[in-house]
């Protein structure tokens, strides 16, 4: 079966957002990137696109996703990135989504749906394209395998798990009371394991209809309940505090990784130093004499060709 690319997908209001919720988490979309890399989509970038699409229906709210925790432990090799260059791992307080409280006009509405599906997924990618320094945004710690780390956050975070029957929501206090800190006899290799909450495996053990768990009643069934519930925690009434508070986008980007101490570049216009491969190849010389390059049935171009586009280019 052929992979589904986001520039292959033809244009339309909604894509992501699936009736069921099986049909939502099951989704497998690839996008390929400008060096022709094909990438496979995370779940959470999935689910912020649906929420999109339900956010610019409902005319309320707007998701980022970001670069997940496994693909921040990915880098270059050094010949292309020295190890100063090289981001470290996430801290506790790094999300996975975010939302902000925004309300759509008519005509953002419509230049959302107009646009292509990728366009969507560039606009809503929060490493590059998250709002104004000072707007107020709510993080979020998506949860979709046994193996992802969960934190208790300060100040306190939305917390979402999606497994194979159902999405769970809470925020981090509410987690952290149902679910305790870390108890395992292993211990990971985590500057934050003192904020690291315990594992949830009967949520990832195929369990009997209708059996209950620590987290059942935190249970949505799909993705627009999902949506409702975020929007719901991440309210922006004046005079209530029964949700969670947001954060700046400014403090949210202190929480990217970043090298801790880059080497600085190589300044523009300054030759690359020279390896013994290309020191071996000048002493060889150039394959071609370009001087007098071949045209393109293999004959040299006579003096005068070369000079009279010498005449044009001076002109």
């Amino acid at each position: 079966m052929p992979e589904v690319t986001l520039r292959l997908l033809p244009q339309s209001q909604f894509y992501f957002w699936k009736p069921s919720y099986n049909d939502q988490i099951s989704q497998v979309i690839h996008d390929k990137t400008v060096d022709g890399t094909v990438k496979r989509l995370s779940k959470h970038d999935i689910t912020a696109m649906a929420l999109n699409e339900i956010a610019a229906d409902r005319k309320r709210g707007f998701f980022w996703y970001f670069k997940s925790r496994a693909e921040w432990l990915k880098s270059p090799m050094e010949a292309l990135c020295p190890k100063s260059r090289v981001s470290p791992r996430p801290r506790a307080d790094y999300p996975s989504l975010c939302y902000a409280d925004y309300r759509w006009t008519d005509a953002a509405v419509t230049a959302f749906f107009e646009t292509s599906h990728r366009s969507r997924y560039l606009a809503c990618n929060g490493l590059i394209n998250l709002g104004a320094r000072d707007d107020a945004v709510y993080p979020i710690q998506y949860i979709c395998d046994a193996r992802m780390p969960l934190y208790a956050t300060s100040p306190a975070t939305l917390v979402v798990f999606a497994n194979s029957k159902s999405f769970y929501i809470g925020d981090s206090p509410t987690i952290e009371q149902l679910v305790g800190l870390w108890s395992q006899k292993t211990r990971p290799k985590d500057p934050d394991l003192p904020l690291r909450l315990d594992r949830t495996p009967y949520l990832w053990k195929e369990t009997s209809q209708g059996q209950t768990h620590t987290l059942s009643r935190l249970a949505v069934p799909g993705i627009e309940q999902l949506y409702h519930r975020i929007v719901q925690y991440c309210h922006s009434t004046p005079g209530r505090n029964d949700g969670i508070s947001p954060v700046t986008v400014q403090k949210l980007r202190a929480t990217f990784p970043r090298p801790p101490s880059s080497e600085p570049g190589i300044p523009l216009g300054v030759p690359l130093p020279e390896t013994g491969e290309d020191a071996e190849e000048r002493r060889r010389g150039a394959p071609h004499d370009f001087a007098n390059p071949p045209s393109r049935r293999g004959t040299r171009l006579t003096r005068a060709v070369v000079d009279s586009d010498q005449e044009m280019l001076e002109e």
